[in-house]
């Protein structure tokens, strides 16, 4: 839900829950800013928080409603988790984040822990 000023076009968003100024960033936007996953109720999303410019991997078990960070870390930093490269897996596995990659050329095809492996799980 967005609120606009009637003074600024400036867009404001709830998406932390709270109320806050992004610019003039529109909300569809500030949506694609983040990579979602979803399983269920279970969402994970990983972006830039415009409030903190951190790179977090944050998650919310109600659906989006209401969301936890898990991993915040500096946007030049190159990690698994931001993975601009696409070098790796991500994906939910019952109500948990999996990061993962390949260890041979068969890869995602073969088999866990001989042509891929998990690499991260919350």
């Amino acid at each position: 839900m967005s609120i606009y000023n009637a003074v600024q076009p400036t867009v404001y968003s709830a998406v932390f829950n709270s109320v806050r100024s992004v610019g003039i960033k529109s909300e569809a936007q500030l949506i694609a800013d983040w990579i979602n996953y979803t399983s269920g109720l279970t969402v994970y999303r990983r972006g830039v928080n415009d409030l903190t410019n951190l790179y977090e991997l944050q998650c919310s078990d109600d659906g989006g409603s209401t969301w936890e960070t898990l991993v915040s870390q500096q946007t030049d930093e190159d990690t698994i988790i931001q993975d601009n490269s696409n070098l790796y897996r991500h994906r939910i596995v019952g109500t948990a984040y999996h990061i993962d990659q390949t260890l041979t050329a068969t890869g995602y095809d073969g088999i866990e822990d001989t042509d891929w492996e998990n690499i991260y799980s919350t």
